[in-house]
């Protein structure tokens, strides 16, 4: 009888452990309180327990949070780059310029993008200096996208004569050309173990998905499609884009425009077992994995947040809010 007992308390305890660490999901909306514009949300990963994390208004784009799971970095209409705790405590600015931000594995350094007028420099903040530096000094460089050393990142940069995806060093060294010099290539997301970046061609008949070894070898086309449906010569068609990877590295989530309207697919960094997850009549759009990578949550023209299966099996409403409800991200518990 009392073992029955100590092994009703242990299952007692890690369901009630597994119950309260669940992850959590952040989001904009436009429609929760009768906001005028775009405010961040958070709510558990099944669409419970939604609460607003602060007053100010976003732009309606990315928000970025913080692999260990503590932070978030977004922009405000008025006064720039921002993060804030979680919990919507401790906001702090970090730029009123700046834009693109992106976290360091370990949540110490922010990579972000400042413009001034024609020209873009990507910058770091040290969180444990409480300093920003410059890294670039081109005036054309954008998008980075951190290596797991917390030392490395992949970016975006232009010159006179010839365009694509370079690394360097945090330090400014080491600036090195990466994507092939026949095609310009933008967009740039290192795999989660630093052996691979996935990258976006940037072709006005349709951009294209690509992966590379981070050390320039083995150059690999993903996706060769476009809207069929694109019909106005004075816009570029629509492709495959927004490359995210899954967080073991085994496959890239992206977006493709292939039937005339962005739904979600899956494909292996070889190029194989391509699966499209979504197939609806509307807009599925920035996909998110999990931690464990199980599931991947996105935004629908339907103005919801959806998650379902990394397989694209079980789809499910967890906003179900009035308005615009977009831009997911999870956060760690």
């Amino acid at each position: 009888m009392r073992m029955k007992n100590i092994v009703a308390v242990i299952i007692f305890l890690t369901s009630y452990l597994f119950a309260t660490a669940q992850d959590e999901i952040a989001f904009i909306s436009s429609g929760t309180d009768g906001a005028d514009g775009y405010l961040i949300y958070k709510m558990d990963e099944k669409g419970k327990n939604q609460q607003k994390l602060l007053d100010d208004y976003v732009i309606c784009g990315p928000i970025f949070g913080t692999l260990t799971g503590d932070k978030i970095a977004f922009i405000t209409i008025k006064q720039g780059l921002h993060v804030i705790n979680k919990d919507g405590s401790n906001l702090k600015r970090i730029s009123k310029t700046g834009e693109n931000p992106t976290w360091s594995y370990d949540g110490q350094k922010l990579l972000y993008v400042e413009k001034d007028g024609d020209k873009s420099n990507i910058y770091l903040y040290d969180f444990t200096k409480e300093k920003r530096f410059k890294i670039t000094n081109d005036g054309r460089s954008n998008s980075p996208s951190w290596f797991p050393d917390n030392n490395k990142f992949a970016f975006y940069s232009e010159s006179n004569d010839t365009c694509g995806v370079y690394t360097m060093t945090i330090d400014g060294k080491n600036k090195k050309h990466i994507s092939p010099y026949e095609k310009c290539f933008s967009n740039p997301q290192v795999s989660p173990n630093g052996d691979k970046i996935a990258f976006v061609s940037k072709d006005w008949k349709g951009p294209q998905l690509y992966v590379i070894d981070s050390s320039g070898n083995n150059f690999i086309q993903l996706t060769n499609s476009f809207n069929l449906r694109h019909r106005d010569p004075n816009f570029q068609v629509e492709g495959n884009c927004d490359p995210n990877w899954s967080p073991d590295g085994s496959k890239i989530a992206y977006v493709t425009w292939e039937d005339g309207n962005p739904d979600i697919c899956t494909i292996n960094p070889d190029g194989s077992d391509k699966q499209k997850l979504t197939k609806d009549p509307q807009r599925d759009e920035d996909p998110s994995w999990s931690y464990d990578g199980k599931y991947i949550i996105f935004s629908s023209a339907s103005h919801q947040i959806f998650r379902m299966k990394s397989d694209g099996k079980e789809k499910i409403n967890l906003s179900k809010c009035s308005g615009y409800n977009g831009q997911p991200i999870w956060i760690k518990n």
